[in-house]
């Protein structure tokens, strides 16, 4: 639900909540009359008094009460949208918005504490082959086998994040290239023993995979790019394997 839907139900409360205090008054007046408590007469006062502070003290309960759930409707609405805005629909990994974001702070790491990270980018082979033989709704299975893949192959300190269409960038902090190159031959091996499948079809699936140590002396793009251009050396090679620097 947008942000718009909930203003026009927050416009929606606050209207009701205008009409049900104008009841509540009408009933306030309905109750003096109807018992006799209408006048100021020194005995009936008190009662009147103590009507009209039940009747305020409520509403301003109904009225508190209404606008804390409202508010608080909004923040999880707020967190909601902010949690899928760095998260991949297809593939519920991190998308590259969230993963910039870590590698900004690796990089802080780096420079402040001399913290290494690897960077591995990987690319599925052959993957306009697999779409165009076994259709779309293949390659986008295939996709998320890949993301559970690498769930199961990398660290737990380490971010798998969907780069863009069928590439995929991996982030291992406090890690040497050799820990890398070993991630990335646990996922080859993974993906070697598992098939992808969808109704008749199947098949295996392969990545080209390039892997770096990040440098203090580089920019975040110029690391990404340094990936970018090992992982074309794999391709130019044969695909499916590794190469690293």
């Amino acid at each position: 639900m947008s942000p718009v839907t909930y203003s026009i139900r927050g416009l929606k409360r606050g209207t009701f909540d205008i009409i049900l205090f104008l009841l509540a008054i009408v009933l306030g007046f309905y109750c003096a009359d109807t018992f006799n408590i209408y006048d100021y007469s020194p005995e009936q006062f008190p009662i009147r008094i103590i009507i009209a502070f039940m009747i305020v003290a409520s509403l301003s309960g109904y009225y508190e009460c209404s606008r804390e759930k409202y508010s608080n409707k909004i923040i999880a609405l707020s967190q909601k949208n902010e949690f899928l805005a760095t998260i991949d629909p297809l593939t519920n990994l991190p998308n590259r918005r969230y993963t910039m974001n870590k590698l900004v702070a690796f990089k802080s790491e780096l420079k402040d504490n001399n913290t290494p990270f690897v960077i591995l980018l990987a690319d599925v082979d052959n993957f306009k082959k697999i779409n165009d033989q076994f259709g779309h709704d293949f390659g986008d299975e295939a996709l998320i086998q890949l993301a559970k893949t690498f769930d199961k192959s990398i660290p737990k300190n380490a971010i798998a994040s969907r780069w863009g269409g069928e590439e995929f960038l991996i982030v291992i902090p406090d890690a040497t290239v050799e820990q890398g190159e070993q991630v990335a031959e646990k996922i080859h091996n993974a993906l070697k023993a598992s098939v992808v499948s969808l109704f008749s079809d199947s098949t295996n699936i392969t990545l080209s995979i390039g892997v770096i140590s990040a440098s203090a002396e580089r920019s975040i793009d110029l690391d990404i790019k340094r990936a970018d251009e090992l992982l074309y050396k794999a391709k130019a090679q044969g695909k499916n394997r590794t190469c690293s620097s």
